[in-house]
């Protein structure tokens, strides 16, 4: 039997291109650039065969949000309502989780889909 989850977050960065950011001398520019926006889905799946998976993710949560002090608000999270509940002790949290619970994780999958904007400038004769 195999149980899988997901979770997906859609991510925005703004950056200016190295070669819009250099000038044709090879140094950094003077000029204010405007920055390109990236955009991406970030999407991550888990798959397990542990029959007793939900019952063991349960007491993880349950182990690590008491270790660190915090207020179980969810019978289950995603990445991003542990950022928002927790802010700072996320790394540290969800590395706790996953040391706890990854050996009962046959594969995780993460899919990038980037979307880039591009102005593009022609002319018609």
């Amino acid at each position: 039997m195999f149980n899988t989850g997901f979770d997906s977050m859609a991510l925005e960065k703004e950056f200016v291109p190295l070669d819009r950011y250099l000038g044709k001398s090879g140094e950094p520019s003077e000029a204010n650039e405007k920055p390109t926006v990236l955009k991406a889905l970030v999407g991550a799946s888990v798959t397990t065969q542990d029959p007793d998976f939900d019952e063991h993710y349960q007491t993880v949560l349950k182990t690590v949000f008491e270790k660190h002090g915090i207020r179980q608000e969810k019978p289950i999270y995603k990445g991003a309502h542990i950022l928002k509940q927790i802010g700072a002790k996320f790394d540290e949290i969800i590395t706790d989780i996953l040391n706890d619970i990854g050996s009962a994780i046959a594969l995780f999958y993460l899919k990038i889909a980037l979307h880039f904007v591009f102005e593009v400038y022609f002319s018609w004769r």
